[in-house]
């Protein structure tokens, strides 16, 4: 078979393409989404700190794209999830090595660290992540909750994070949560009309918190953290902070969908989750290199 690499010219056909192969186990890769407009929202405004001429290389056979890769690259930190590789040819292994030596011969600055997320059932993405010296890392579990099968039942009140409680929030979070991607600081920068951190409160004293992600537009969410005082467990605030954060999602932003990622080592987190209403939506394995 006979193909040539250049850049990507139409992004909408990108998107079409991605979303296509995304869909099906095979070919999923985690964070790429599966809704072909979310997906060329991203393009268009959230992918990569380098030129998307740069970050994203297709394969071409007469015309037809056959494969597309990408970098979402963080110009700060170095770092480059990798989207893809996207192929729709038989000769896959053939076509994503050249891809990638190709995107990577094309970069204007280099790249520390790549991380990698795929479907534990896309077989040739574990043989690619080897070939090229990637790390397997942890399974993890994404989990989906939807707006018509939601049955408020929590008893407890959340309010806002105020400035009174930023510290207690920052404090928590940290101490919960040591080597993750956002500390507290880091989301508290973040919040915004669409970003909220929700906490419970008893007499001045912080109990708990979740942090939610709102996306109106495609109406999805996400609930990224939560978190509990260790000695305010086993009170079954956890369960009420995820039922709130899921009333929040569902009735405030009218989200539609709420996707959430737990380690399948944390069968604490899974059993909370699963007793919300949540069910398992894909098993990811993550790369790191």
């Amino acid at each position: 078979m006979n193909f040539r690499l250049q850049q990507i010219q139409n992004l909408d056909e990108v998107a079409s393409f991605i979303a296509e192969y995304n869909r099906h186990a095979f070919h999923h890769v985690g964070y790429c989404g599966e809704a072909k407009d979310e997906i060329l929202h991203t393009l268009l405004n959230d992918f990569s700190d380098l030129p998307i001429q740069e970050s994203i290389i297709g394969a071409y056979d007469n015309n037809q794209l056959i494969g597309v890769l990408g970098l979402d690259i963080d110009q700060e930190t170095q770092e480059a999830e990798v989207w893809g590789p996207f192929i729709s040819e038989h000769n896959w292994h053939v076509i994503a090595n050249e891809m990638w030596k190709r995107l990577l011969d094309g970069l204007s600055i280099p790249v520390k660290r790549f991380y990698g997320f795929y479907n534990h059932k896309h077989q040739n993405a574990a043989k690619f992540m080897q070939e090229h010296g990637f790390i397997q890392g942890n399974n993890h579990i994404v989990l989906c909750a939807e707006a018509a099968s939601f049955k408020r039942e929590t008893t407890i009140t959340l309010q806002e994070l105020s400035q009174e409680y930023e510290a207690s929030f920052i404090g928590l979070h940290d101490q919960l949560f040591p080597s993750t991607y956002y500390n507290g600081l880091e989301i508290l920068r973040r919040m915004n009309d669409e970003r909220k951190v929700m906490v419970a409160i008893e007499d001045r004293l912080l109990l708990g918190y979740v942090y939610i992600e709102a996306n109106p537009t495609f109406q999805e969410g996400s609930i990224e953290y939560i978190g509990v005082l260790p000695s305010e467990r086993k009170r079954g605030i956890g369960s009420q902070l995820i039922q709130a954060a899921l009333d929040q999602l569902f009735n405030v932003f009218l989200i539609k969908e709420i996707q959430l990622c737990v380690s399948d080592t944390n069968e604490k987190a899974l059993k909370l989750y699963r007793k919300a209403g949540f069910r398992e939506k894909h098993v990811l394995i993550s790369y790191h290199k």
